[in-house]
């Protein structure tokens, strides 16, 4: 939304202006706290919709649906998980690899030792399954990762 409130600081906001009213986040991150680890929590009951995992409008018409009928429902829950299976401190570790920045580089901006970045990056790896080896760079496909995960195709 550039500069000021974000998506999310409006959903908010609208939700609670009017606590029955339907929210559909429509978004090309498949984690928000990949844009940033400091955005608000997504407003309860509120559905989280990746850009690039709609198929057809009838996706996002049975999105705002499930929204208007969760906006119903008392005590509700996110109808969909927003987080990928990797910490906050992971997620920042992948952002700052994207930047092009070095492990030491990381390791000073993050005050660790570069062998906890080391070993962080390691973690990220197995958790999005990519293999470590001789035939693939394990650090080109992680920000290659991150850039899909982003829904950009470049830093």
């Amino acid at each position: 939304m550039g500069k000021g409130p974000s998506g999310l600081d409006l959903a908010t906001a609208l939700r609670k202006r009017n606590p029955d009213l339907g929210i559909v986040m429509l978004t090309s991150y498949s984690d928000p706290r990949l844009l940033s680890t400091e955005l608000p929590a997504l407003p309860q009951g509120a559905i989280y919709l990746v850009k690039q995992e709609i198929s057809d409008t009838g996706d996002l018409a049975q999105a705002v649906k499930r929204a208007h009928e969760a906006s119903r429902e008392r005590g509700n829950r996110n109808n969909r998980s927003t987080r990928l299976e990797i910490t906050d401190g992971q997620v920042d570790v992948l952002r700052l690899m994207s930047e092009g920045l070095s492990n030491s580089e990381i390791a000073r901006r993050r005050d660790v030792k570069e062998k906890a970045v080391e070993q962080t990056i390691s973690r990220i790896a197995k958790r999005l399954d990519i293999p470590a080896g001789s035939q693939v760079n394990q650090r080109a496909q992680l920000v290659r990762a991150y850039f899909e995960l982003t829904g950009t195709t470049s830093g």
